[in-house]
């Protein structure tokens, strides 16, 4: 490691003195031969050297100076000193013959590219399009700092903006063949750093992104047979999984996401498969109920007070068989299988939390088509303790009924944090509707589905829907004022203001749990992001979000 020496010489060091060094990825530098297996003399002299992915690799904009170390600095050095070498440690060949003098070259790096300032996942909803993936500031955090600096806007901060450049890095321009569809989120969000992790599948590349959410970045791509769906669970001793459905290979592949830190720029630890479960004909849709702890930012941002069993439920669906499945990350083979039947084509499936009515209860919802008219939505109840494995006449562990007469459902939310009747809502894209649905529960204790609302000015073809987290809107402060947050309390940055946001350690909360009662659709037929009240379907003043191409939508606090 002290034979190849870089340092960014374009760097401005205050007072002068030593450019900064450039420290090497571990296990580099290395010869080209070891990485690509190439046994030919040619490949035995070249040297791979690549930079620290913790220390983000090489500056933007800067000018490059690589040292490669002989026994003199230079033909001056060595004249004058022919005897003492000035470094003992000198590079050599293969027959470990010494480099008589150094050899520096330096090279420059690109400006910085255009990139988005994304704002905190909590206020955000993440879409992705036929080839690339963006967000909506629902709250418009950089109009809110704009305005705290002095900017007027006389009718109000708008909302739901598609921030600058939100679509530009995460493209098939930068990952050749991506084609993204259904997002998962990292709720580990991070108040210092304003950014975590989001995962989104690309069923053409066989591939999961993983993305930087503040700036867009791709960290890391997953290769993973036709990922079909994406469920994430995420929480201090919690089982820390991603899940991804393979729809082709007909499992299902857990990976250990626990050993990553979000809030760091770059992935940080390996990623490891901790099981591959085999599953029906074409598994898609799949989801993992909240986190069973006390309430921590992970969980907060998904259930709010509420939380899921101890011990993990997964419910994921299989397409072609017409079937749901239960079973935890230990069992074998499913715990509990329905037959939805031969034509059901299930679309989506998503838990709600484990909360009290008599003793704790857990319901799915459950989509699924059919011919026009005749979809439905099942609910499922789950066992005592909101498990899978065991049943009472209360907590029966199966399908309890389903709504009928849908058309063409197809993407769930499950919005019981909305201070309001509804516990889900549902798409409906079929040939003679284009609607959203929501659905509460009967009363007397049976738990069966039951309609509340439907609301058709929700644009064409709408598939998915989503909300984001019932959090309180940042408090918006020039900076060093201190008029925002106490001192040391973690905070966003937007445009010379800090945003105070929810702090990681739980000293203190920023959460108010007001209910967010706006659910977007994504309308695709008519390329659009409708925004309308859970409550009344009345449209938002700032509907429709314009996004050609768009295909899904989804939050952090969205299933």
């Amino acid at each position: 490691l002290t034979t190849v020496q870089g340092k960014d010489a374009g760097a401005f060091v205050p007072g002068g003195g030593a450019p900064p060094p450039f420290f090497p990825a571990p296990g580099f530098p290395r010869l080209r031969s070891t990485m690509d297996g190439d046994t030919l003399p040619s490949n035995g002299h070249e040297v791979i050297w690549r930079g620290s992915p913790q220390a983000g690799g090489f500056p933007f904009g800067t000018q490059v100076e690589f040292r490669v170390l002989g026994l003199w600095t230079d033909a001056a050095s060595m004249a004058a000193n022919p005897n003492t070498p000035d470094n003992p440690a000198p590079i050599r060949d293969l027959a470990g013959n010494a480099m008589t003098l150094d050899v520096t070259f330096t090279f420059g790096t690109i400006a910085p590219p255009d990139l988005p300032e994304n704002p905190f996942p909590e206020y955000a909803i993440w879409w992705s399009a036929t080839d690339r993936v963006g967000t909506i500031d629902t709250i418009n955090q950089r109009g809110l700092g704009d305005q705290a600096l002095g900017t007027v806007f006389p009718f109000g901060v708008p909302l739901n903006v598609v921030p600058e450049f939100t679509d530009r890095v995460a493209s098939s321009a930068n990952i050749p063949n991506f084609d993204p569809f259904e997002i998962g989120f990292d709720g580990r969000t991070n108040a210092g750093t304003c950014h975590s992790w989001v995962y989104v599948q690309s069923q053409a590349t066989g591939q999961v992104a993983i993305l930087n959410s503040r700036d867009g970045i791709p960290v890391a791509l997953i290769e993973t047979p036709s990922p079909g769906g994406l469920a994430v669970q995420v929480g201090s001793g919690s089982d820390d999984v991603l899940l991804v459905t393979n729809s082709g290979a007909n499992t299902f592949t857990a990976f250990d996401i626990g050993l990553q830190t979000p809030g760091t720029r770059f992935l940080n630890a390996p990623l490891y498969i901790k099981k591959v479960q085999p599953t029906g004909n074409t598994p898609r849709a799949i989801a993992i109920s909240s986190w069973g702890g006390a309430a921590p930012v992970e969980a907060w941002n998904r259930d709010g007070a509420n939380s899921g069993p101890s011990v993990p439920v997964i419910m994921y669906a299989d397409y072609s068989d017409g079937t749901v499945n239960t079973i935890r990350m230990s069992d074998q083979a499913p715990v509990r299988q329905f037959a939805l039947g031969p034509t059901a084509a299930p679309n989506d499936v998503c838990f709600s939390p484990c909360f009290v009515q008599g003793t704790q209860i857990m319901l799915a919802a459950i989509s699924h088509g059919g011919l026009p008219g005749n979809g439905k939505v099942s609910y499922y109840v789950a066992g005592p303790g909101c498990q899978t494995g065991s049943q009472t006449n209360a907590r029966p562990d199966t399908i309890v009924g389903a709504l009928t007469g849908l058309d063409g459902p197809d993407g769930l939310d499950e919005n019981f944090q909305s201070g309001t009747s509804v516990y889900f809502s549902v798409a409906e894209s079929g040939s003679q509707a284009n609607a959203v649905s929501t659905l509460g529960v009967q009363g007397g204790g049976t738990n069966l589905p039951q309609l509340i609302n439907r609301f058709t000015n929700v644009g064409a073809n709408p598939t998915r829907i989503a909300h984001r987290a019932s959090w309180s809107n940042p408090c918006i402060a020039p900076a060093g004022s201190g008029g925002c947050v106490p001192p040391g309390t973690p905070t966003c940055w937007f445009g010379g203001t800090e945003q105070a946001v929810l702090d990681p350690s739980l000293s203190r909360r920023d959460v108010t749990m007001t209910p967010t009662k706006d659910l977007y659709v994504c309308a695709r037929g008519d390329s659009q992001v409708s925004v309308i009240d859970l409550t009344s379907g009345a449209q938002s003043f700032y509907s429709p979000v314009q996004i050609p191409g768009v295909r899904f939508v989804a939050g952090p606090a969205t299933q």
